[in-house]
């Protein structure tokens, strides 16, 4: 099958790239086939691709993949790939915004679990990794498209600045590799900002049970919310976290985490040890 560009699609199709919904398209087709060399597609894979743009990534994934399911919320793009690509019998076009996509219903001929792969809108990449994140027990693995920033922040190590709540809640339901960056002169148009490919496998994390995630989330939201301060305080003065100052003193001191350290210098496992341990309490 021959693929048009990104480039001879916009030119044919009138089409100009919409900055409301975030719309850069990769356009260099050796950067499309490393990304997705990265998902390590086989024939009987079926693959969510989340912002399928014009269809030149959902059309190359479909001669490798069993079934592709393209999500694109823009309609006018849908009617571009129906044009371009409506012919491949395994694609599968859900016109439909990813945040309110229903797995299940919208995917019901889909075999799970997905892999899934996409260019992220840059403004909803951090509601789009949580979905995915929350749904992990559907998909195998996700190569993503985001921005330098995001992938630093999800792929982070402790007493790192960009270590924090997307690098914990991440890491604690994947494992998380960035595998390469892309210029910005790969898309039309350019993003001011530089993209990174980052990698999650679903079912990769070695880590101790969290007996309550809900917990979890709210002791690292808690700490992280006052990162300047030490965990003590931070812990102390939130809100949110509602645990009384006594019980938390205990439970760090039970835990063997001194108080008086910042919240990027604990390793993920001293979260979940506090968190099991205050779970118990």
């Amino acid at each position: 099958m021959n693929i048009p560009s990104i480039e001879s699609i916009l030119k044919k199709h009138h089409i100009r790239p919409k900055k409301q919904l975030g719309q850069h398209f990769l356009n260099a087709i050796p950067t499309l086939e490393k990304i997705v060399n990265a998902l390590g597609v086989r024939h009987m894979d079926d693959i969510l691709e989340i912002g399928a743009g014009l269809g030149v990534m959902t059309a190359m994934l479909s001669l490798r993949a069993h079934n592709v399911f393209a999500v694109e919320k823009d309609r006018s793009l849908g009617a571009v790939i129906e044009k371009e690509f409506g012919h491949i019998r395994n694609l599968h076009l859900i016109t439909k915004d990813i945040l309110h996509l229903d797995f299940k219903r919208d995917l019901s001929s889909a075999k799970f679990p997905l892999k899934v792969i996409g260019n992220i809108p840059y403004n909803i990449s951090t509601p789009i990794l949580f979905l995915l994140l929350e749904n992990r027990a559907l998909f195998q693995c996700a190569v993503l498209t985001v921005q330098q920033e995001v992938a630093r922040r999800i792929t982070a190590r402790p007493n790192t600045k960009d270590y924090g709540i997307l690098a914990i809640l991440s890491q604690t339901k994947a494992d998380c590799r960035k595998l390469f960056d892309i210029r910005p002169t790969n898309f039309i148009p350019p993003p001011e900002v530089l993209s990174s490919i980052v990698r999650l496998d679903f079912d990769a994390p070695h880590l101790p049970k969290i007996e309550d995630e809900r917990l979890f989330e709210k002791i690292v939201k808690a700490a992280f919310g006052q990162r300047r301060k030490t965990l003590k305080n931070a812990l102390h003065n939130s809100k949110g976290l509602g645990i009384p100052a006594e019980i938390m003193d205990k439970a760090l001191e039970a835990c063997r985490i001194d108080p008086m350290r910042r919240p990027e210098t604990l390793l993920i496992t001293e979260y979940i040890t506090l968190a099991n341990h205050l779970h118990l309490a």
